[in-house]
């Protein structure tokens, strides 16, 4: 299965080790795990402008998405699926990368349920698939 991580996934469970950071784990170790461009600098950009972490702890996380994700491509084309920009950018790469599920914590995004052949899930409902 091929899976896609919203921003806000990521960045929990790099600053904490909790339900997201299970979950990544799983996913790596189970799945094809895949990223854009557009997801790597976001979370460069939270994990260096919202939390008290050090540029080398902000270099070690980008390391291991460099070397646990598949680096796909970020789409060109956005659907407005969403008010939010960013969201959409979301669900235009997860469905660009053919991604099978999209794990996210918006609640926004996980109103959807489904973006086209993208199912939206949030990382609880991950562990009952």
């Amino acid at each position: 299965m091929r899976i896609f991580f919203d921003t806000n996934v990521l960045v929990s469970g790099f600053v904490s080790r909790g339900l997201s950071f299970d979950v990544i784990k799983d996913v790596i170790y189970r799945h094809e795990v895949y990223c854009s461009e557009a997801i790597l600098k976001e979370v460069r950009r939270v994990l260096s402008t919202k939390f008290p972490l050090s540029d080398e702890a902000v270099r070690l996380a980008m390391e291991s998405l460099a070397k646990h994700f598949t680096r796909g491509v970020t789409a060109e084309s956005l659907e407005a699926a969403c008010p939010d920009p960013a969201d959409n950018q979301i669900l235009a790469d997860a469905l660009v990368n053919e991604c099978d599920l999209l794990v996210t914590g918006d609640k926004e995004l996980l109103a959807l349920k489904r973006h086209h052949r993208v199912r939206i899930i949030s990382p609880a409902e991950y562990w009952k698939l």
